[in-house]
């Protein structure tokens, strides 16, 4: 056992007094003394793994979609919101800076009985990152996860999505109970149908999204369109224009509305233009005609979403007169009030930004 290892048996079965506990809760979040040399020795340690390596997927909790590691570890380098013990465990795992074993020595010692589902949650991602999915499937049956193992489950599927493998993450379906936490279940069918267009082409994308289990009826409108994202981040406007309106399934699409086959155009631009143009990019006049002569009345739904495909057009703005018309079609008050200046103008005021990312 390495050191890190033994600082990691150490702090998992720590009980910090109650005193400590009151202290945690407000700032400056002090950490309990017994568990600074864990927290100094993995804070350095994840600050180095940051550096270099692989980025796979991790959790820290239950009930949450799996993210980066280069997303989660910076949160447990952080000393702004106090020190998690069971957080810093499962981030060591995520950067392969201890092994599965200890991570399952250490669920076996935690004193929480929360910690070992934590862990035992990581432990799946962290054998679906060293590519044994036969061990990652036998943790995802662990007694630490209880009558819950659905969530090992999807953690397998999340893995299968990321790779556009959609036989192997349907063929897991009855295990990802997917009536429970449905925002993480409608992330993994995001995500699926996303590297499926990525990798296989919209056609197997938009095909996916005909699956029940994927175009579910709440959201089968939003699924046709991330199927053809890829599409629109590759192929030029006009091009895309006519496709959408002559390629027969395009045509067609009823789960495609007008707002999103503009939403995809303005997509197109933003991919192909370049940040804080000089001037409007050549398509521009007519895709936003097109998005202003779009009836706000109808709904709150259609004008909430009309005024923010106008603000997605804002980096595209190169002329004053165009960001004028802009921010005179949007209805909302907040949004008119951001429409202050071209992207361009933000830039030269700000000699140290190589580019404008927002208002």
């Amino acid at each position: 056992m390495s050191p890190l290892d033994a600082l990691v048996i150490q702090a998992i079965q720590y009980v910090p007094s109650e005193e400590e506990l009151a202290l945690a809760t407000r700032p400056p979040y002090p950490t309990p003394a017994a568990l600074i040399p864990f927290q100094d020795a993995a804070r350095t340690a994840l600050r180095a793994r940051l550096m270099q390596g692989p980025d796979p997927f991790c959790s820290t909790r239950l009930y949450e979609s799996a993210r980066r590691f280069s997303n989660s570890a910076p949160s447990v380098i952080s000393d702004r919101l106090g020190f998690d013990v069971s957080d810093a465990v499962c981030m060591l795992l995520a950067g392969g800076l201890i092994p599965v074993a200890t991570a399952e020595r250490a669920a076996r010692a935690s004193a929480s009985h929360l910690t070992p589902g934590f862990l035992q949650r990581a432990i799946v991602y962290r054998l679906l990152a060293d590519e044994d999915l036969s061990a990652a499937s036998q943790a995802a049956t662990s007694p630490n996860l209880g009558t819950e193992p659905w969530v090992g489950w999807r953690a397998i599927g999340e893995h299968h999505a990321a790779r556009a493998d959609a036989p192997a993450f349907l063929a897991l379906w009855p295990k990802y109970e997917s009536r429970q936490q449905r925002n993480w279940m409608d992330d993994m069918r995001r995500q699926l149908v996303k590297a499926v267009s990525r990798v296989h082409g919209w056609r197997d994308a938009l095909a996916l999204t005909r699956d029940k289990r994927i175009g579910t009826k709440a959201h089968v409108n939003g699924m046709a369109f991330i199927a053809l994202q890829s599409l629109a981040t590759k192929t030029a406007v006009s091009e895309l224009d006519t496709l959408l309106t002559t390629e027969p399934e395009l045509a067609s699409l009823d789960t495609l509305d007008a707002m999103a086959r503009l939403h995809l155009l303005v997509d197109a631009m933003r991919a192909s233009a370049p940040r804080a143009p000089a001037e409007d990019p050549p398509y521009l006049d007519a895709v936003l005609s097109r998005i202003i002569d779009i009836d706000p009345k109808i709904s709150k739904e259609q004008s909430r979403r009309r005024d923010w495909l106008l603000m997605e057009c804002w980096p595209l703005i190169g002329h004053p007169a165009t960001l004028k018309r802009v921010r005179a079609a949007i209805r909302a008050p907040s949004y008119k009030r951001e429409l202050s200046a071209l992207a361009k103008d933000i830039v030269a005021a700000s000699p140290d930004s190589t580019e404008a990312t927002g208002i």
